[in-house]
């Protein structure tokens, strides 16, 4: 439509694009309203994947599990993430930091991996992560309340621990509470945990001994700051993807496990319904439709996970038309339970995407780490 528009030269020219008003609210820059252009009139295979949801005007159909998470978040609970690789872990920590009332810190740890794997000590690398996390939030809260006295980071090489952290985060949470006039929730989210551990077999014990001693000093820090003399609720959200070691019991962590020293873990997926929705908006937007058979199947098959669900609906489309399935030109067609049963079993004949990624992203099936 855009292209059709500027072929016009100068003449004026005005396109009517139905946008729903839910997914209207949820545009708060103009990247969120070109997106939502973009989707409404540009064809493409509406199945495609783009990789992590960057924006509130892609995010799909999870009102539920956000509020509940952003909830937890500015009551100051700390949470585990956990599930598959590319099962939308990160995209659904990142809406939750868009739609925090307060400053956040997002913490991709695989950023870190040259520290943690080659740096002089898991105290050295633990206090890298620490600074970067007390730098994120400082941008936040600056970003938010421009002109606000906000406590400076941490410098580079001076070391983060837990008395240290305690007292930065409790000066940020203050000014936080004096630029927004009320006690504004903190998040911190650590995100891909799972890469800390991708370093080798001869550095393993180290990378599990920097996450435990930045959870540890996280731990301490944490509640001491969100204290009734003013400090803010900080939420921690750990996202990590399947990894047996995060389930080891560690010596710093008092012999518990990253994962087992929380109460809540959340496993992020769609419920029927709104797997359902999503295959039926998406099919939509090409004119494909799915029968209530198909969809059934479609949605059995892919466990609630919206990566299966949109490989899924790109390899039953292929099966008509490969090249115009990807150019998003196939036009109007019906699916029925044949051609997903078809879809689904070469699927399975060329390995299913479930049992591929747990093979190839935690271990061998052969080896006692895959079983």
């Amino acid at each position: 439509a855009m292209l059709e528009w500027a072929a016009k030269g100068g003449e004026r020219a005005v396109q009517i694009l139905p946008i729903g008003v839910a997914r209207a609210r949820l545009s708060k820059s103009a990247h969120d309203v070109l997106d939502l252009v973009e989707e409404s009139s540009l064809r493409g295979n509406p199945f495609e994947l783009r990789g992590r949801i960057a924006t509130s005007a892609q995010f799909f159909n999870r009102e539920r599990l956000v509020s509940g998470l952003l909830a937890a978040a500015q009551a100051g609970h700390w949470m585990v993430v956990t599930g598959l690789r590319r099962f939308g872990k990160s995209s659904l920590a990142l809406e939750i930091v868009r739609r925090l009332p307060g400053p956040a810190a997002y913490v991709d740890i695989a950023g870190f991996d040259h520290e943690i794997a080659h740096g002089a000590g898991p105290a050295l690398a633990a206090d890298s992560i620490l600074r970067f996390v007390c730098l994120r939030l400082h941008e936040s809260a600056c970003a938010r309340w421009p002109g606000a006295e906000m406590p400076e980071p941490p410098t580079e090489g001076s070391s983060v621990d837990a008395a240290a952290l305690t007292k930065w985060l409790r000066d940020l949470s203050r000014g936080a509470r004096r630029a927004s006039g009320h006690s504004a929730p903190l998040l911190v989210v650590l995100d891909e945990l799972e890469q800390a551990l991708a370093v080798g077999a001869d550095k393993l014990a180290q990378a599990l001994d920097v996450l435990a001693i930045v959870i540890g000093r996280l731990k301490s820090a944490v509640g001491d700051a969100a204290m009734a003399d003013g400090g803010a609720p900080i939420g921690v959200f750990l996202t990590s993807a399947i990894h047996p070691l995060l389930w080891a019991p560690l010596r710093p962590l008092a012999q518990q496990s990253i994962m087992g020293s929380f109460q809540r873990v959340c496993v992020p997926c769609l419920g029927a319904d709104a797997a359902t929705t999503m295959m039926r908006s998406l099919g939509g937007r090409q004119g494909v439709r799915f029968t209530d058979e198909a969809l059934a199947r479609i949605v059995e098959e892919s466990q609630g996970v919206p990566l299966l669900l949109r490989r899924l609906g790109a390899s039953i489309l292929e099966l008509y038309d490969a090249e115009r399935a990807r150019q998003g030109s196939l036009g109007a067609v019906e699916i029925g339970v044949e051609g997903t049963s078809e879809a689904i079993a070469r699927e399975a004949r060329e390995g299913s995407p479930l049992r591929v990624w747990i093979e190839t992203e935690i271990a061998a099936r052969s080896t006692v780490t895959g079983a």
